[in-house]
């Protein structure tokens, strides 16, 4: 019989369930239990909700995102190296990474009982193209440095892979090794 009182209602879900799972009881509970005239439901809230709303929002966002990034790199590559050749290679290379890489990343949350996190997809996709990216360049830099000195194609691209391959696996096993 009070007025202008606050009620916070702590809900204790089941935290096997995924993200969306929780957030989707939280509504539910909310819209069937809090169902008097007087009730003035404000909301869901919370770090579950947030991160459910942040998900969306990362799913929207992220299609443009990508686009963008992959239309960058392309001219990037195809500008400093004047070969669009150059800019599809190094995207089909990301393709095939992300492709790797997403599948390795389910197997491993599948093999161990992990979640995957929802913010996992674009720190994903970043990692990827940067990282093939940084590589495709160091190889077609070095290729393109000893066809400058005169060798043919196929050896100018093993020597250039020869020069970077210890370097682009250090590196590539510091990412690999961080992500996991």
């Amino acid at each position: 019989k009070e007025d202008a009182t606050t009620v916070v209602t702590l809900l204790q879900l089941n935290p096997n369930l995924d993200l969306y799972h929780q957030y989707q009881l939280a509504n539910r509970y909310a819209t069937h239990e809090i169902d008097q005239p007087d009730d003035h439901l404000v909301g869901v809230t919370g770090a579950i909700p947030a991160r459910a709303v942040q998900g969306d929002v990362i799913d929207q966002a992220l299609p443009f995102v990508e686009l963008v990034s992959v239309l960058v790199i392309f001219f990037l590559i195809a500008i400093r190296f004047r070969a669009p050749g150059a800019g599809l290679i190094t995207l089909a290379a990301a393709g095939v990474a992300y492709f790797l890489s997403s599948h390795v990343v389910r197997w491993a949350a599948m093999h161990y009982g992990l979640a995957i996190p929802i913010e996992l997809q674009p720190l994903l996709v970043v990692l990827v193209l940067a990282v093939t990216t940084d590589y495709a360049v160091f190889l077609l830099a070095g290729s393109r440095a000893e066809l400058e000195n005169g060798e043919r194609p196929s050896v100018a691209s093993q020597m250039a892979t020869a020069d970077f391959a210890p370097i682009i696996l250090v590196a590539a096993l510091t990412v690999a090794g961080s992500a996991a």
